[in-house]
């Protein structure tokens, strides 16, 4: 799978500028595992104008929900 930054939802797999000198707006993030390779305590990272906000997947159960 790769980055496809250009469809509504963006895929992001890999480190990406998504926007830059514009106003975004994101309501969700989702973690898919179409690799069944995410793992619990997985990183997210997003760097929004300087600020960096890091998330970690907690999962409840052996399994997230695939594509």
């Amino acid at each position: 799978m790769a980055n496809n930054l250009v469809t509504n939802p963006m895929t992001v797999d890999t480190a990406a500028t998504l926007w830059s000198n514009s106003v975004k707006y994101v309501r969700q993030v989702q973690w898919m595992d179409d690799g069944a390779d995410i793992a619990d305590d997985d990183d997210i990272v997003l760097v929004i104008n300087g600020a960096t906000i890091t998330g970690k997947i907690q999962l409840t159960v052996n399994a997230v929900n695939n594509l």
